[in-house]
This record gives structure tokens, C-alpha cells and sequence, in this order.
């Protein structure tokens, strides 16, 4: 499917879904739409914290958004780096659940993100990680900085384990 067929479905499943679209993003996604912003004040209140479940929700001043019940996530801001990186894991068994979370990221992404995300060749990098699936977009700012945002399906070659990762850096 191209992206431009991705944007058109992702728009109608998730207004079907209840999830942001593009034209929601704003009041859908609160901490993606401060971290893509490229203004550096405006992740003030973006936070990674526990829900009740014990798992990670990032919200932006409380408010939840698309990156929730993530087993890990690390948040890092220096004055001119910032990286905010969520793992879902999933154990070898679990492919289907691995692969519907990251659909189900994938979807909530494309409704929160300026454009789409595009498919890549998975990169091989270790030789103890087989990537899956791969999907990124660099955000561009009037600053002429640029985000990248990465999302991943990785398999651990040792114990077949699953890891879904949203990454998003400068």
C-alpha cells in the first residue's frame, strides 16, 4: 500500500477508531504534537510516566495520548538533543500481538504526525537482531533542524522475543 493510500485509510480508520487524524493532532496527541513542534519550549510537561497497569504512558501535562502501556521508555533532553524511545516486548509466541501493536502504532502515528510514515528495508545492524519491519519520517523545522521518527518490529535472534520501538531524536 502507498503512503498516499495509507493516509487516506489510516484517516478513515481512525476517525472509525476514535484515534487523532491530522487535522486532530493537536487536541489527539498533545506530547507528539509538542515534540514535533520544533519549538523547544513546548515539550515542557511531555513526561513518561507509570499508569495503573504499572506500564508507561506518555502524556503531555497528564494528558495520555498515542504512546500508551509501553513496557520501557527513555526520555533525554539536553539543550540541543532530544530523544524519547518506547519499547512494547512481546515473548516469541506472541507474534500476532507483537504485530498488531505495532499496527496499531503505526495507525496512531500516522493520525499524529505532520505526514505519514514510509516504509523502509529493514536495516540489519547486529547479528543478534532480525528487524521486521521499519517505518520512519524526518520532521523538518523552519529552524533547520530536523526529528527523525523511527517505528520498529525487531526479533531477538537468542530467544525469538519481539520488540516494538517508537523512536523519536534530532
Amino acid at each position: 500500500m502507498n503512503a498516499a493510500t495509507r493516509l487516506f485509510t489510516s484517516g478513515l480508520v481512525a476517525a472509525a477508531l476514535g484515534f487523532p487524524s491530522a487535522a486532530s493532532a493537536n487536541s489527539q496527541c498533545p506530547a507528539i504534537t509538542a515534540i514535533v513542534s520544533g519549538d523547544p519550549t513546548a515539550i515542557e510537561g511531555v513526561a513518561a510516566s507509570y499508569n495503573a497497569n504499572g506500564l508507561i504512558d506518555v502524556t503531555k501535562h497528564g494528558v495520555k495520548g498515542a504512546l500508551q502501556d509501553a513496557d520501557d521508555c527513555e526520555l533525554s533532553s539536553r539543550s540541543d538533543v532530544f530523544e524519547l524511545d518506547c519499547t512494547w516486548k512481546f515473548p516469541a509466541a506472541e507474534q500476532k500481538a507483537a504485530e498488531a501493536r505495532f499496527d496499531d502504532l503505526l495507525s496512531r502515528l500516522d493520525g499524529c504526525l505532520p505526514s505519514v510514515l514510509i516504509a523502509q528495508n529493514p536495516k540489519q545492524y547486529t547479528d543478534a537482531i532480525e528487524p521486521l519491519r521499519e517505518y520512519t519520517i524526518t520532521v523538518e523545522h523552519p529552524s533547520d533542524e530536523e526529528l527523525d521518527v523511527r517505528l520498529e518490529l525487531d526479533r531477538f535472534v537468542s530467544d525469538g522475543d519481539l520488540w516494538v520501538n517508537v523512536i523519536f531524536s534530532n
